[in-house]
């Protein structure tokens, strides 16, 4: 260890100064742990403990820990070296009589599942040792645990009893049965939780509907009917009203108490009347109407959660896709959530499939992992823009008019879409390649041809292939 070497003037601090030009006498990686020690001089180890985020280094001197790298581990200070200079691994503490539950979790082996496995055995009235010796086992003996339900793959025992668990004594054929519930169910909840939160918004939507008619039924049916004040004015045409804006009557619908009706001054007391007899069939049909918008809207949410029920119970993705198609506006969201989750935008130009990358990452996706070397690859030319692919098979030959569109397409996502004629490189994918170190979206193109076009995007060269009735 020579502390005669340069070093740089700032931010650099020196570490362990006592073990500064002592020899290195000997160095040992340590059986079944992560450990390398350096055997020093005058009774001095250094440890290299490799324990992922728990990793350190130790200073030890005569057996003991004096110093750390990392302060922010200070368990570490209790890891001792055996007499054999060997660090304390996990079998030596089988045999610990008084071994404790705190001293057993400081240990660094644990995450967090193993702690709570740890907490769980302690509950169940297991000493420390026996605790222990069943982690041991679990070393000794591993078995592999995949849980269906939550997508959980585990070496400790699952303690839930409600849901599916499969076991495994080849940790191959657990990872197989993991891997592939993962993508089928990965994919299936990806979209139902898209579909679900579009329902929701549906259900919550109508709440708000039938809650909203619900109010104004309430109000309309609370509020004094219109019939039966014109039936009060009726009762009174002798009187003289005209010129009073309100005026008070006896009720005889609750024993005559006195009840003060707004009126028109320019009206005679039986034009109010006839006032009155309008506005109650005007409200009469309100209430018919609230009515019946009530009954749809507490269909509509009746129906909106009964799609919920369906669509939760749902488990595979061909399933999904098969129910989806009883609901269309469903289908568009489906479908829209695959296009996100793709590294490309899909347009349909005369039967041609045609894929736009999104970003400079996509565009490497797009060109390098999902097309194939006979599509048809474009990009504008000497700037940057999104990849452009006609998916196409060997021997076929794409239409001008396709390649034009598609060109077009390529211009309108790139930084030349606003200028009027722009150049525009083509070729086969399998002429386009990817070159050491380049940055993303950036590739070499080893032959290539070039056609000109004006930018559009795909709404304005649909609306030219199909002409306007």
């Amino acid at each position: 260890m020579n502390g005669g070497f340069m070093k740089a003037r700032k931010n650099v601090v020196t570490l362990f100064e006592e073990t500064l030009s002592l020899k290195v006498l000997n160095i040992n990686v340590l059986y079944c742990e992560r450990v390398i020690i350096l055997q020093l001089e005058n009774q001095h180890q250094l440890a290299l403990k490799l324990f992922g985020k728990l990793s350190n280094v130790l200073h030890y001197y005569y057996g003991n820990v004096v110093d750390i790298f990392k302060h922010s581990l200070p368990e570490d200070f209790k890891f001792c070296l055996l007499p054999n200079c060997e660090f304390q691994n996990f079998e030596d503490y089988l045999n610990t009589v008084d071994l404790t539950f705190d001293e057993l979790l400081a240990l660094p082996y644990w995450d967090k599942s193993f702690k709570s496995y740890i907490h769980i055995l302690q509950e169940k009235g297991l000493s420390a040792i026996e605790a222990c010796n069943e982690l041991y086992q679990i070393y000794l003996k591993p078995c592999y645990y995949v849980q269906k339900d939550s997508l959980n793959f585990s070496i400790i025992p699952y303690e839930d009893n409600h849901q599916e668990v499969q076991t495994y004594y080849s940790v191959n054929e657990a990872l197989n049965t993991f891997v592939k519930l993962y993508y089928t169910h990965y994919l299936v909840q990806v979209q139902k939780t898209e579909i679900v939160k579009q329902i929701e918004k549906q259900i919550e939507n109508f709440e708000y509907k039938v809650q909203s008619n619900k109010k104004s039924i309430e109000i309309i049916e609370k509020s004094r009917s219109y019939e039966e004040l014109a039936n009060i004015l009726m009762a009174n045409l002798p009187l003289k009203v005209q010129g009073l804006e309100k005026y008070v009557f006896d009720d005889f619908y609750n024993d005559n108490q006195p009840i003060e009706i707004i009126l028109k001054p320019n009206f005679t007391i039986l034009q109010n009347a006839e006032w009155y007899y309008q506005k109650h069939k005007k409200r009469k049909k309100e209430l018919e109407k609230l009515e019946q918008m009530f009954f749809e809207n507490e269909n509509q949410l009746q129906r909106w959660r009964r799609i919920k029920t369906e669509v939760i119970e749902i488990q595979s993705l061909g399933e999904l896709i098969k129910w989806l198609k009883n609901y269309p506006e469903l289908l568009t969201v489906y479908y829209e959530k695959k296009q996100a989750l793709q590294p490309y935008r899909e347009f349909i130009i005369e039967g041609y499939k045609i894929w736009v990358g999104k970003d400079a990452k996509s565009n490497d996706q797009l060109t390098l992992h999902y097309s194939q070397k006979y599509d048809i690859w474009l990009h504008a030319k000497d700037v940057s823009g999104s990849h452009v692919v006609i998916k196409t098979l060997k021997g076929v030959s794409v239409p001008k008019t396709v390649l034009i569109r598609a060109a077009e397409l390529a211009g309108f996502y790139s930084k030349n879409r606003n200028q009027t004629y722009i150049p525009v490189i083509y070729t086969e994918k399998k002429f386009v390649r990817k070159g050491k170190g380049l940055p993303p979206g950036k590739v070499i193109v080893e032959r290539e041809n070039i056609i000109f076009v004006t930018p559009k995007s795909y709404e304005q060269i649909m609306s030219e292939i199909k002409p306007k009735n």
